[in-house]
């Protein structure tokens, strides 16, 4: 089992889950994360305000990437 000097912090830069934006409003449409498309969309355009939507950047460090906070890794 692999172990993270102590050193190292493990840090995640999103926690929360990015959920489809008007998915409480209506029963089928899902919570999972389906990228918007329409013209006028504010989450399209990016607007101050809107759901916040997914990308590189919200991703972890590339060396503490799939361990726990023990510091433990991930083995299946």
């Amino acid at each position: 089992m692999e172990v993270l000097p102590l050193n190292w912090k493990i840090v995640k830069k999103h926690v929360k889950k990015f959920k489809r934006p008007q998915s409480n409003g209506k029963i089928y449409v899902k919570p999972n994360w389906r990228r918007r498309k329409g013209i006028n969309s504010c989450v399209r355009r990016k607007l101050k305000g809107c759901t916040l939507t997914p990308n590189i950047g919200y991703g972890s460090d590339k060396k503490t990437r799939h361990f726990f906070p023990n510091k433990l890794k991930k083995f299946v």
